[in-house]
């Protein structure tokens, strides 16, 4: 199904994208590579990234008619304001850090898979999801995801002056979230 209230123009490319989910999931098992693993959020938020970026980056390729590999890096800045996704009052009024999470893995997903295609082919891309990235850094960094570089943890020590409260949950933050 598309959303009726989509303008026809753009249901063709929303199509593409939502095809290139259901073919995801079909080879890489997107509920079980998505799985939220507790205190792991921005491990969880990079591949979302990933998944996200992938059928964004064959959206484009639709829309543009051209495979992503051979369009010049310097398309992607121009094309950026255009692929915004999300645009509404309420949207615009919500806190900077949702807003930017939640467009994060469309937007930054694809600058990272636009990367990789100016490198690699789209059958390169698909080993990615048998190694996926282990951080946001690596989807803001894509040299750091090719040279297997791990994110650094960081543990908070339970506060004294907090005693007797006991921690109730815990997660990861990384570079996109803290930016």
């Amino acid at each position: 199904y598309i959303a009726d209230w989509m303008q026809a123009d753009m249901q063709k490319p929303a199509l593409a994208h939502e095809i290139t989910h259901g073919l995801q999931d079909q080879h890489f098992d997107l509920k079980k590579f998505a799985a939220s693993v507790k205190g792991e959020g921005d491990r969880q938020l990079a591949r979302a990234a990933l998944a996200e970026g992938d059928a964004t980056g064959v959206m484009l390729e639709y829309v543009l008619g051209v495979d992503l590999g051979s369009v010049p890096s310097q398309i992607l800045g121009m094309l950026r304001p255009m692929l915004q996704l999300f645009s509404s009052d309420v949207f615009n009024r919500t806190p900077r850090f949702l807003r930017d999470t939640l467009v994060f893995p469309y937007l930054s997903g694809l600058e990272f898979i636009f990367t990789m295609r100016q490198r690699l082919a789209w059958a390169k891309i698909n080993a990615f999801y048998a190694r996926p990235p282990d951080s946001t850094e690596q989807i803001l960094h894509p040299e750091k995801y090719l040279a297997a570089e791990k994110p650094v943890p960081i543990r908070a020590k339970p506060l004294a002056a907090l005693r007797p409260a006991r921690e109730v949950w815990t997660d990861t933050l990384g570079e996109a979230q803290i930016r």
